[in-house]
């Protein structure tokens, strides 16, 4: 219990070192200092839940399930790097789709908006008289009658309560995590781009973005110093699923990697690691910036990020709480700016 527990893997971080250490960059202190891999981006019981007197630790031990595999899923993507087409067998490429699941959804992002994720959800499950989110949480059948009679008057739904955090953040990842993996494996293209100059990795690590000019969801996984994972997921409707287990092999040119370089270093949160010091970081955020990546704005990090910590001990700790206006939107914007 509360041990040290990574959202980004070691395995992964690992290929960023020399002699067993890497780069780290203070988004805060504009600093840059030598650590090793297990210093970085974890957190103190970050995955595990203390709930009701117990222990539940198992989205951990099932991430470790995926790190398990990920020497031979990252040796597929050297591979695939080096060839124009790489056809992945078929337990590798659903092992890379789930990993980058999880990253995505246990990054410092993915576990500040679960809350917003949550209310938005249950705002349009209510919206489609879809109650079954409420019935999995143990509401009485008076009380889902009752929230949705104050869902037809105008009110929406926030959570109330003293150590709800690291709950919502757990059932968030339940509700959301197969679906993410189904986009990943079903409607992404991906390919491994060799880059001309070295990459970086923040601890968003899994970075996903809206591409504004090409319309489309852009997904950056850096790999390597000089190797980026990239997934193309197109905006709309009438998106055809595929079972293809294709990468690609590409290379970006010095302009392309330039901006995938800053699009990384913009991601970051606290901070950036790589194998060795690259150079101007905030020029680098700035400039991303500029070409109008833009990613949201957080807030209440230290208590999300920390919430494993703390107990979940009554049911009055997590009370779904009807509210209108003003109030939906604070309760928003206490985790998520645009």
């Amino acid at each position: 219990m509360n041990t040290n527990q990574h959202y980004v893997s070691q395995a992964l971080l690992r290929r960023f070192t020399t002699k067993g250490r890497l780069q780290r960059y203070s988004i805060k202190y504009g600093k840059w200092d030598t650590s090793a891999p297990r210093s970085v981006f974890s957190g103190r019981g970050h995955n595990q839940l203390l709930a009701f007197g117990t222990y539940d630790d198992r989205l951990d031990e099932k991430l470790k399930e995926y790190e398990d595999r990920l020497p031979t899923t990252l040796s597929a993507l050297d591979d695939a790097a080096i060839k124009r087409t790489a056809q992945f067998d078929v337990e590798v490429y659903e092992n890379l789709c789930w990993y980058c699941a999880y990253l995505w959804n246990m990054s410092p992002f993915g576990k500040v908006k679960a809350a917003v994720d949550f209310v938005v959800k249950l705002d349009m499950d209510l919206k489609r008289g879809n109650v079954e989110l409420l019935k999995t949480l143990g509401i009485t059948q008076n009380n889902v009658t009752a929230i949705q009679k104050l869902h037809a008057e105008g009110y929406q739904f926030i959570i109330t309560g003293k150590n709800y955090l690291q709950l919502v953040y757990r059932i968030q990842f339940a509700q959301i995590g197969g679906y993410t993996y189904s986009t990943f494996r079903h409607n992404t293209k991906w390919t491994v781009f060799n880059s001309p100059i070295e990459m970086p990795i923040s601890d968003m690590a899994f970075v996903k973005y809206h591409e504004q000019k090409a319309n489309v969801m852009l997904c950056l996984l850096p790999i390597s110093p000089n190797l980026v994972l990239v997934g193309n997921q197109p905006m709309g409707s009438n998106i055809r699923n595929s079972s293809d287990t294709i990468i690609y092999g590409n290379t970006l040119t010095q302009t392309e990697a330039e901006y995938v370089r800053n699009v990384i270093c913009l991601s970051a949160i606290f901070t950036i690691a790589s194998k060795s010091r690259l150079g101007d970081i905030n020029a680098f955020r700035a400039k991303a910036s500029e070409d109008g990546v833009k990613f949201v704005k957080l807030n209440n990090l230290d208590s999300v990020l920390s919430a494993g910590l703390t107990p979940i001990e009554s049911e009055q700790d997590f009370l779904i709480t009807p509210v209108k206006g003003e109030e939906y939107k604070k309760f928003v914007h206490s985790f998520i700016l645009p």
